[in-house]
């Protein structure tokens, strides 16, 4: 019953520890209460919403720290709902499987900062082909600068000859003066924002020459879709210098209404081990420094992990001999009526050979294989079911089920222990210990002994090599 007990509380403690860091059951402490907005550390910058991630590290180009921040449901002070959410300073990250996990550069120059985040998930000791994805700034589209077929409004006025090639390549080169002006005074603004860039845009159009608006082109579209149509009108001469005027003013048109914002790239966080970022940051067009990697343990999601090492356990064959002993024997005298009286006629000795146990030891080492059904915790112990089986220094195979304690993150040992499950050996029915026995042969070995199925504890120390997920 004792070795019973031990199985059952093993099951017990293994489920209920799932049940507690997995959240199910029981209803929470603070379901009841909603705490204002204002109370808690929250990342300036970044929104929160209902369908924001969970978690989300946070990039600062202004001061060029990382943030941890997890999403916190709260109140405005203007109202007692609790419909609110925020970004919460955390001074750790953990991804939870299956829940989103998002990454925000926040304080970056639309035209001087960029950066690509690569998000990854790996397990270790295993292989696995991480998902990843790109996040770059998004930029509006503009017109490509190929041409187009004239409009049929724009081929009439070529035909009427209301332009001068000179004219046109004068309109065409101050336009592209006035673009690379308003660009490099847009890229030296500090706190540049989509308003100014929009306002801009009319200006520019306004000031575009009087030859190009005679042709009815009066914006910087209208001359990138109508490009083949203005360069038929200029002179052969100038030709060339006047396509690759027009390419430039795509060229820089592009660039400033590239405008990037920088907003959530989220994904789902896999069954894993662990979250990677590799994050890229540039400045303009070149890299600045190299690869950043940052890694995070999950948090949740089942795992079977594999490892193999030592185990000790008190389930073990004995072995049994015999002892010589001598055995007086006392003969009494018996009276006519039968009965026994204390006189003594006579004393004689016999020897006389008794089972014992031979001395091996209580314990016996072995060489174990285990597998670990745990919950992930993201911290460096986590508690696992533990299922087994080892052969031990009597070349016995036993079957374990029990528990482990599992440490570390990269190189992992389980300390392991529960209930050890075999076949031993014991005396032959019939015999115990102390028992008088007539040894065949005169061979003290010769005991019988039958195999039974047998249960005791048994402690392990190993290493992890393997694992899977589910």
């Amino acid at each position: 019953m004792k070795r019973r007990a031990l199985v059952i509380f093993f099951l017990a403690f293994f489920f209920n520890y799932c049940h507690a860091i997995g959240g199910g059951g029981g209803a929470s402490a603070k379901t009841g209460s909603c705490e204002a907005c204002t109370s808690f550390v929250k990342i300036e910058g970044v929104e929160a919403s209902a369908n924001s991630p969970t978690w989300v590290l946070v990039y600062d180009f202004s001061t060029g720290d990382y943030v941890y921040g997890k999403k916190k449901k709260c109140k405005q002070l203007s109202t007692s709902t609790c419909n609110s959410f925020v970004y919460i300073v955390k001074e750790y990250l953990r991804p939870e499987v299956r829940k989103e996990i998002g990454f925000v550069a926040i304080n970056g120059h639309p035209y001087r900062d960029s950066i690509t985040v690569d998000i990854s998930f790996f397990n270790r000791h295993m292989e696995l082909a991480g998902n990843f994805m790109k996040l770059s700034g998004t930029g509006s589209s503009f017109p490509g600068g190929q041409g187009q077929a004239a409009s049929s409004v724009i081929a009439t006025k070529i035909a009427l000859g209301v332009h001068t090639s000179a004219g046109l390549k004068s309109d065409i080169s101050d336009l592209k003066d006035e673009l690379a002006k308003t660009y490099n005074a847009m890229y030296k603004k500090a706190d540049l924002t989509l308003a100014d860039i929009n306002a801009k845009i009319p200006l520019l159009n306004m000031g575009i020459g009087s030859e190009l608006q005679a042709l009815d082109i009066k914006t910087v579209d209208d001359l990138l879709v109508h490009k083949a149509a203005v360069l038929a009108e200029i002179d052969d001469a100038h030709k060339l210098a006047v396509d690759a005027d027009i390419d430039a003013i795509a060229a820089k048109y592009g660039q400033l209404r590239a405008f990037k914002k920088f907003i959530f790239s989220t994904q789902q966080v896999k069954n894993s081990d662990g979250t990677k970022f590799t994050i890229k940051q540039f400045d303009g067009a070149k890299q600045e420094g190299g690869d950043i990697i940052k890694e995070f343990n999950n948090k949740g999601g089942f795992k079977l992990d594999f490892s193999s090492g030592l185990y000790s356990t008190t389930l073990k064959d004995y072995r049994y001999t015999t002892r010589s002993t001598s055995v007086n024997d006392t003969t009494f005298f018996v009276d006519d009526y039968f009965n026994t009286t204390d006189s003594i006629l006579g004393i004689s000795s016999r020897d006389e050979n008794q089972i014992i146990r031979e001395d091996e030891g209580s314990f016996s080492i072995g060489v174990a294989v285990y597998s670990h059904f745990y919950w992930r915790t993201s911290r460096k112990v986590n508690v696992s079911l533990t299922l087994g089986f080892g052969v031990n220094n009597d070349a016995l195979t036993n079957y374990m089920l029990g528990g482990s304690l599992l440490l570390g993150k990269e190189q992992r040992l389980a300390v392991s222990g529960g209930a050890a499950f075999g076949q031993v050996e014991r005396l032959a029915s019939g015999l115990e210990i102390g028992q008088n026995f007539q040894v065949p042969n005169n061979q003290p070995d010769a005991i019988p002994t039958r195999k039974e199925w047998n249960v005791s504890w048994f402690v392990g120390i190993t290493y992890n090599f393997g694992g899977l997920t589910f």
